[in-house]
């Protein structure tokens, strides 16, 4: 954990997505990542949002400064979430029962403007 701060935004993602992955949740490492997220926040791609949102709903951990930063970075980028950043996201901050009424209004402004774009039909 020493070399936290090497780490770059993907890096983070990835290592959060893994630890998920194998249903490790050790918290000091996981501690780590969320403050090396949140001050790196800013260098996060969309994806590597997605990732982090998720690992950190799988795992059960709500960590309310995290969530927040991941928030509002995803509002800011929000023109460059895929359908599959945008139902992660929506998905982790769901089941932890974070609720961001801005959030959601803007996943759900993008979720439409990629069903539109898609040429989605009822």
């Amino acid at each position: 954990m020493a070399r936290m701060p090497e780490f770059n935004s993907q890096n983070l993602g990835n290592t959060a997505w893994s630890l998920a992955a194998l249903e490790y949740g050790h918290a000091p490492l996981l501690q780590a990542i969320s403050a090396e997220s949140i001050n790196k926040i800013l260098e996060f791609h969309p994806q590597e949002l997605s990732n982090l949102a998720w690992a950190f709903a799988k795992l059960q951990v709500q960590d309310p400064p995290l969530l927040t930063a991941i928030s509002s970075s995803a509002r800011a980028k929000l023109q460059d979430l895929n359908p599959q950043d945008v139902a992660n996201i929506a998905w982790a901050f769901a089941t932890l029962g974070w609720r961001d009424g801005p959030l959601l209004a803007s996943l759900s402004s993008a979720a439409m403007k990629n069903r539109a774009s898609s040429g989605a039909q009822d």
